[in-house]
């Protein structure tokens, strides 16, 4: 599986720890009527996998614009499968826009989308706009379809996007990195 990595990034780090580790655990072998869901998609390692396992469609949520970039390059390159990216973050319902604080300076895979209240003492603010949980799953229940599996990874939200869920019930399997919000 071919993905580009960027010199001066963590993406060698991700690559080895989504495909060489299989820290999510992925099945060797996806169904093509199988639904991922992938929200902080970074550059679109996991939903490259996951394709590449024969998922028949990920959606996969990116709200960095730089990776954004290159999640949508990988995901266009493959065939026969249908991928999506979305320039958003995924938050809990009733919050339009939510504002990325950018990453630490050595890592370029843990920036932190966060309301304004958290964030109106920081230095780097990008708005970005958000959906839930729920209007994902509201789309894949439409089509009559589940997700066979959720993966969230998204720097310190991945509690409020679980816990305002309420659709969870048309979820096969989740995996996730869980981050707790810092102290500002």
């Amino acid at each position: 599986m071919f993905i580009k990595h960027r010199p001066g990034t963590q993406d060698d780090h991700v690559y080895r720890d989504v495909i060489e580790n299989n820290e999510y655990r992925l099945p060797q072998v996806l169904k093509p009527e199988d639904v991922v869901v992938d929200i902080g998609a970074h550059i679109g390692i996991f939903a490259a996998a996951c394709l590449a396992r024969g998922a028949g469609t990920v959606l996969a949520f990116e709200a960095d614009q730089d990776n954004f970039k290159l999640l949508q390059e990988h995901l266009l390159a493959k065939d026969g499968q249908h991928a999506e990216a979305f320039n958003l973050a995924v938050w809990k319902p009733g919050h339009d826009t939510m504002y990325f604080t950018g990453y630490p300076d050595f890592y370029n895979a843990c920036g932190s989308i966060l309301p304004w209240a958290v964030v109106e003492h920081t230095n780097k603010r990008i708005p970005v706009t958000t959906c839930s949980l729920d209007e994902i799953l509201e789309v894949v229940e439409k089509q009559g379809k589940r997700v066979r599996l959720l993966k969230i990874d998204a720097e310190f939200a991945e509690y409020p996007i679980i816990y305002s869920s309420k659709k969870l019930g048309i979820v096969d399997q989740i995996v996730m990195e869980v981050h707790e919000i810092p102290e500002y």
